[in-house]
């Protein structure tokens, strides 16, 4: 959430990592892919976020505690 003078906004970046019984994987990647067609989102923002959160995935699959 981004707090601003007339309120407060959220920007989902779609991208999410599930892990169900140590199965870990990204889902609505395509999710992210339309918004950044559909010009809601920027490239870099969402390589950015598909970045991060791979790494995430990486790191818990090794059972590394997530930074």
């Amino acid at each position: 959430p981004e707090l601003l003078p007339d309120g407060v906004r959220y920007l989902d970046l779609e991208l999410d990592v599930v892990n169900v019984a140590g199965d870990v994987h990204l889902v609505d990647a395509e999710v992210l892919e339309k918004k950044v067609a559909e010009g809601l989102l920027s490239r870099g923002l969402a390589e950015k976020a598909r970045e991060i959160a791979e790494d995430l995935v990486q790191k818990l699959r090794a059972g590394a505690a997530p930074s």
